[in-house]
C-alpha cells in the first residue's frame, strides 16, 4: 500500500507540477513523508533498517569498476559445460539483439524521432564487451529509464546519459552509505508508477491507435510477460508478428491491374479489319500486371483469381492469360509451385499462359526440371508484355486467317477517295519503294519531312535512350502508317524505324504534299481526314487502356 500512495503521489506531482521539478520534488517529499510517518508511529531509522523498510544494509565490501571474474577463476572454469550450453548462449543473443531492435524501434515511438538501428547495434556491441571483460551484465536501451528522463523534461541529449553514469559511478564509490537509507516503497513506488505509464500507453491508449489484430498482440504478449517471463513473451511476440504480417500481406492485391485485350493493345499498328477483330475478340484475353513479392498467399489468390474468370459463363472463354513479372521483386519457391499449378490448369481447360517480363532469377526458379515436365506447349515465355500481347493478338488473327489477308494502304485508302480513279492520281505524288528486312527507313533525331505508308512490308520503331539500349515501343504491320505525327508537327523524329518483313512502301515527302494541295485540294483533303482517322483511332485506344488502368 505504501508503494502504490507512493505511485499515486508521482503521478499527480508530474501531472500537476512542472516536468523538470516533479520528479525530484516529489521523491523528496515523499522521502520526508516516509520518515515522518515513521517517527509518528514510535519508529526509529535504526529500526526501520533492521525490519526491512529501508535499501540497506549494503554488505561491506570495496566498490570497483572491474571485476574480472574470468581472469580471476579462469583455471577452474568448466569448458566442456561452456560447449553444452552454446545453443542457450545462441539463443541468448539472438534474442538480446532482437530485444534491442524492439526497444530501438520503441524510443522511435516514443521520441517521435528516427532511431539509426545500424549504429544503436554497434555501441550496444562495443558496450556489451566491456560490460563483458569487467564482470558485467548485457547492456541494453532502457525504454523505462528513457520514458522517465523525457518525462522529468530532460534534454534530447547524449549527455543526458553521461551525466547518469558519472552520478551512478559516485553513488558507487561515495554514497553508497546515504542509498542505503532510501526507503523500499518510494523505489517500489516509483517502479509502479513507470510500469502503469507504460501500461497506460500500450494498453488503454494504444486501443483506439492501434488496429484490432495488432492491438491483440500486444496484450497477449503483456500476458506472457506478466505469466511466463520477458523472453517468453518476446518470443510469443515475434511469432504473432510473424503470423498477423503473413495474414496481411497475403490480403494485399498484387495486380496492378486487371485488363483485357480490348482495353490494352500491343504496340503493332493493324489495318481496320484487323483492329475490329481484335476489339470485338478482346475479351478472351486476361492481361494480369502483377508487382511487389509473391508467396503462397498471394500466389495462391492470383490462381483463384483465374480459377474464378474461367468458370464466369457470363464473360466471353478465357484463351489466354498473361501475367506480367516486370514488377515483381521475387518470389519464394511456393508461389513457383502455385504458378505449376496455374500450368496444369491452363492444359487441362485449353487456354494459353504467358509469363512475361520475368528477371533471370525468377525465370530460373520457375522452369525447373520438375516444372517443365508438369507444362506443355500451353506456357510461353516472353521478354515483355507487349510482345507477349502480340503473340496473342497474332494467333488470333492467324486463326480467323485475318493475319493472312493484308490490305494494302492504297486499297484504304482508295474508299475514302471522292472518285475512283483517285488513288491513282495519289500514287503520282508518292515515292514508291521496295524495302529488304533489315533496312533503315528512319534516324532518330533526322527532320520528319516524310510520312511512309507501308503497303506490303512490316516494320518497328526503336526509341534509344542514351544507355546503348533500343527499345521496341511500337511495331507497324502492312496497310499502316507511321511517321506521321512529326510529318505533321513538323518535328524532328524521336526514334528510330528499321524493316522488319521486306516489301513495298509509298513515301509522301513534304513537298509533294504541298504540291497534292495546291493541283488537287479534294484528293490532299481526304488524305488528311483518313490520318485523322488513323491517330484518332490510335488516341481512343490509348484513351481506354487509361480508363480500365485508372479504374
Amino acid at each position: 500500500l505504501p508503494a502504490i500512495g507512493a505511485a499515486v503521489l508521482i503521478h499527480f506531482a508530474i501531472r500537476y507540477l512542472h516536468r523538470s521539478l516533479a520528479m525530484p520534488v516529489g521523491i523528496f517529499l515523499l522521502i520526508l513523508l516516509f520518515f515522518a510517518t515513521a517517527a509518528l508511529l514510535g519508529r526509529s531509522p535504526d529500526e526501520l533498517m533492521a525490519e526491512g523498510w529501508l535499501v540497506g544494509p549494503f554488505p561491506d565490501a570495496q566498490p570497483s569498476l572491474w571485476n574480472p571474474v574470468l581472469m580471476e577463476h579462469f583455471s577452474e572454469i568448466e569448458w566442456s559445460l561452456l560447449f553444452e550450453h552454446t545453443s542457450s548462449m545462441g539463443t541468448i543473443i539472438m534474442l538480446s539483439a532482437i530485444s534491442l531492435m524492439l526497444t530501438a524501434s520503441g524510443l522511435s515511438v516514443l521520441q517521435l524521432e528516427n532511431v539509426d538501428i545500424n549504429r544503436e547495434l554497434t555501441v550496444a556491441g562495443f558496450a556489451n564487451l566491456v560490460s563483458g571483460f569487467s564482470g558485467g551484465l548485457i547492456a541494453l536501451p532502457s525504454m523505462t529509464l528513457t520514458e522517465l528522463s523525457m518525462t522529468v523534461g530532460a534534454p534530447k541529449s547524449r549527455l543526458v546519459g553521461i551525466v547518469v553514469a558519472l552520478f551512478c559511478a559516485l553513488m558507487l564509490f561515495f554514497g553508497m552509505g546515504l542509498i542505503a537509507w532510501f526507503p523500499k516503497a518510494v523505489l517500489a513506488g516509483l517502479l509502479i508508477y513507470l510500469g502503469g505509464s507504460l501500461v497506460e500507453h500500450w494498453l488503454i491508449r494504444a486501443r483506439a491507435q492501434l488496429p484490432p489484430l495488432e492491438y491483440l498482440v500486444v496484450v497477449i504478449i503483456v500476458l506472457v510477460v506478466a505469466a511466463v517471463g520477458f523472453l517468453e513473451g518476446v518470443v510469443v511476440g515475434l511469432l504473432c508478428a510473424i503470423v498477423l504480417f503473413v495474414v496481411n500481406y497475403s490480403r494485399i492485391n498484387v495486380v496492378r491491374y486487371a485488363l483485357t485485350g480490348t482495353e490494352r493493345r500491343s504496340n503493332v499498328e493493324r489495318n481496320s479489319a484487323e483492329e475490329k477483330y481484335l476489339r470485338d475478340h478482346g475479351g478472351n484475353t486476361l492481361i494480369l500486371k502483377l508487382q511487389g513479392y509473391l508467396f503462397f498467399g498471394t500466389a495462391a489468390a492470383l490462381v483463384t483469381r483465374i480459377e474464378q474468370r474461367l468458370e464466369d459463363d457470363e464473360l466471353p472463354p478465357l484463351c489466354y492469360a498473361v501475367l506480367d513479372f516486370a514488377q515483381v521483386t521475387d518470389m519464394d519457391s511456393s508461389a513457383a509451385l502455385s504458378f505449376m499449378k496455374l500450368a496444369q490448369t491452363a492444359t487441362k481447360s485449353n487456354f494459353f499462359l504467358l509469363l512475361t517480363g520475368l528477371p533471370p532469377g525468377m525465370r530460373e526458379r520457375l522452369m525447373g526440371s520438375w516444372f517443365e515436365k508438369e507444362t506443355s506447349s500451353y506456357l510461353l515465355v516472353m521478354p515483355d508484355l507487349d510482345r507477349g500481347i502480340e503473340w496473342c493478338e497474332e494467333r488470333m488473327l492467324k486463326e480467323q486467317s485475318l493475319g493472312e489477308e493484308h490490305v494494302g494502304i492504297m486499297e484504304q485508302l482508295a474508299a475514302y477517295l471522292p472518285a475512283p480513279g483517285d488513288h491513282k492520281i495519289l500514287a503520282q505524288y508518292m515515292e514508291h519503294r521496295v524495302v529488304a528486312t533489315g533496312d533503315q527507313l528512319a534516324a532518330q533525331g533526322e527532320p520528319s519531312d516524310e510520312m511512309f505508308l507501308l503497303q506490303s512490308c512490316t516494320a518497328s520503331v526503336y526509341l534509344d535512350t542514351g544507355s546503348g539500349k533500343s527499345h521496341r515501343i511500337r511495331r507497324a504491320g502492312s496497310g499502316t502508317v507511321f511517321g506521321e505525327v512529326g510529318f505533321y508537327l513538323g518535328t524532328a523524329r524521336t526514334a528510330s524505324v528499321s524493316v522488319d518483313q521486306g516489301g513495298d512502301l509509298y513515301v509522301l515527302s513534304q513537298a509533294a504534299n504541298a504540291r497534292l494541295e495546291q493541283e488537287h485540294p479534294h484528293i490532299a483533303a481526304a488524305l488528311h481526314k483518313f490520318m485523322i482517322r488513323v491517330i484518332t483511332r490510335r488516341l481512343q485506344l490509348t484513351t481506354s487502356t487509361l480508363q480500365a488502368v485508372l479504374t
